[in-house]
C-alpha cells in the first residue's frame, strides 16, 4: 500500500548513493539526513516558536483553569479561544515530532530492504533466493546482501536471479551497517571486539543518549521561560494535553529508540545518530535566536518606559507653569 512511499525515498537514496556520496553507504545516510532535516527545519522552526508561546500563555490558562474549575468544557472552550485569538496551534508543537513517525518507517523500510527499494530487486526475486539459499522467511536483507557480497559460493547458487552490480557494500569506518547489534556476552572478550562488535553495539546506545540529551536541552529551554511559577495542580482542573504528550514522549521516544537499536540494522541507529545531532545543533541556534529576541523586546521596553516618563515629566512640569501663571495672574 505505502510502496510508492518507501519507493520514493529509495530513489533518493540510490541517486545520493550513487553520485554525490561515491557509493559510500554511511556517507549517504548521513547526507540523506542531514537533507531530510534542512527540508524539515521551517516546520521544526514553527513547532518551536508555538512552544514558546504556549509557554508564555501559561499564566492566561492557569487563570481560566482557575475561572472554570467546576466546568471543564467551558475550561476547554475557553482555552481553545485564547489559542486562536493568540494564533497558537496546540498540536504543532508536537508535529515536528510526530511528523517522524512515518518518516522513521519510511527509513525503516528503505534501510531494512535495501534490495528492493535502493536496489529495485523485485519481492519476488528475493523471494526465490530465499527459498533457494534456505533463509527463514523473515530474513533481512541486509543479511542476504552480505552473504552475497562474502560468500562467492552462495552468489553462484544466485547469480542467474541477481547480478553483483545490484549489491551494496555497507562497510563503514570499519563497521558493517547491515548486521543487527546484539548483547552476547560470550563474545564481549573475543578477537572481534575492539574491531567491529562493540562499534556496532554502542551506536544504538548512543543514540539512545542523543535522544535523551535533546529531551533535557528542549525542557529545560521552556522551563527558563516559564513567566511564573507553576502553582501546585489543582485535582479539578482539566489535563494539560501538550503536558500530558509531552512527559510520554520523555519516556516513548528512549524506549523507542533503543528497541530500534537492537531490533534492526545498525544502519538505522547511525541514521537516528545524526538526525539527533542536528536537532540539538538547531535547538542551541533557536536559543541565540530568541536570546537576541528577547533582549531587543527588553530594550524597546526599556526605551518605551522611558519615553513616558519623560512624557509625564513634560506634562507635569508644563501643569506646574500654567498654575504659576494662573495664580500671578490673579494677583
Amino acid at each position: 500500500m505505502f510502496d510508492f512511499i518507501y519507493n520514493f525515498f529509495g530513489k533518493i537514496f540510490e541517486l545520493l548513493y550513487t553520485g554525490l556520496c561515491g557509493q559510500n553507504f554511511g556517507i549517504t545516510i548521513i547526507v540523506y539526513t542531514l537533507l531530510l532535516k534542512l527540508l524539515l527545519m521551517p516546520l521544526s522552526i514553527k513547532g518551536q516558536k508555538s512552544t514558546m508561546r504556549m509557554t508564555e500563555l501559561t499564566p492566561k490558562v492557569d487563570a481560566i483553569k482557575r475561572r472554570y474549575k467546576n466546568d471543564q468544557q467551558k475550561q476547554n472552550e475557553e482555552i481553545q479561544k485564547l489559542y486562536k485569538q493568540e494564533n497558537v496551534g496546540c498540536a504543532s508543537g508536537c508535529l515536528p515530532t510526530l511528523i517522524q513517525f512515518p518518516l522513521l518507517i519510511a527509513m525503516y523500510r528503505v534501510l531494512a530492504q535495501p534490495l528492493t527499494y535502493i536496489k529495485g530487486v523485485s519481492k519476488d526475486v528475493i523471494n526465490q533466493i530465499i527459498e533457494r539459499l534456505g533463509y527463514a522467511p523473515t530474513v533481512l536483507q541486509t543479511t542476504i546482501n552480505n552473504d552475497l557480497l562474502s560468500d562467492p559460493a552462495k552468489f553462484e547458487l544466485v547469480k542467474d536471479l541477481i547480478s553483483f552490480d545490484k549489491l551494496i557494500d555497507m562497510n563503514f569506518l570499519g563497521m558493517n551497517l547491515g548486521l543487527v547489534p546484539k548483547v552476547n556476552p560470550s563474545i564481549l572478550f573475543g578477537a572481534e571486539t575492539i574491531g567491529t562488535y562493540l562499534p556496532i553495539l554502542f551506536l544504538p546506545l548512543i543514540s539512545v543518549g542523543l535522544v535523551i540529551l535533546s529531551q533535557y536541552l528542549n525542557d529545560r529551554a521552556m522551563k527558563k521561560r516559564m513567566p511564573a511559577k507553576k502553582k501546585a495542580p489543582n485535582p479539578n482542573d482539566a489535563p494539560d494535553m501538550s503536558e500530558q504528550m509531552g512527559k510520554t514522549m520523555k519516556f516513548l521516544m528512549p524506549a523507542m529508540t533503543l528497541w530500534i537499536g537492537f531490533t534492526l540494522p545498525v544502519s538505522m541507529s547511525l541514521y537516528w545518530i545524526f538526525t539527533h545531532i542536528v536537532q540539538i545543533i538547531q535547538h542551541f541556534i533557536m536559543e541565540k535566536i530568541r536570546k537576541n529576541h528577547d533582549a531587543k523586546k527588553e530594550a524597546e521596553a526599556v526605551r518605551s518606559g522611558a519615553a513616558s516618563q519623560s512624557e509625564e515629566i513634560i506634562e507635569a512640569t508644563y501643569e506646574v507653569k500654567e498654575e504659576s501663571k494662573e495664580s500671578k495672574d490673579k494677583k
